[in-house]
């Protein structure tokens, strides 16, 4: 079993990954949420510490849905268009944040 991962290229180690299991996963940091998805096929539920670039609004939500009340640290990596700024803002208007968040935006017109 497997509490920390920190993957910031795309890993060629498939294989060796999947003997553990991640779904007591409780510290996450990534480049992206598209290369998490194909390794593994779960939302990690318990992350404590969690620092991603995300590679969608979605995937974002997803990720903080499971966790947002038990996360210490959550620094986010996104890139959207400025259109789409009221969608990544209304996910956190939901939440009671008390702890450490930090944003790493890249807007786009």
């Amino acid at each position: 079993m497997v509490d920390f991962l920190r993957f910031l290229s795309t890993l060629r180690i498939y294989p060796t990954l999947a003997n553990y299991s991640f779904e007591n996963l409780s510290r996450l940091i990534g480049c992206s949420t598209i290369t998490f998805w194909k390794l593994f096929n779960i939302i990690p539920k318990y992350l404590t510490f969690l620092h991603m670039f995300f590679d969608s609004i979605n995937d974002l939500n997803y990720f903080i849905y499971f966790n947002s009340n038990q996360l210490k640290s959550l620094g986010v990596g996104i890139q959207c268009q400025l259109n789409d700024i009221d969608i990544f803002c209304s996910l956190y208007n939901k939440y009671q944040w008390k702890r450490l968040i930090q944003f790493n935006l890249n807007l786009q017109d």
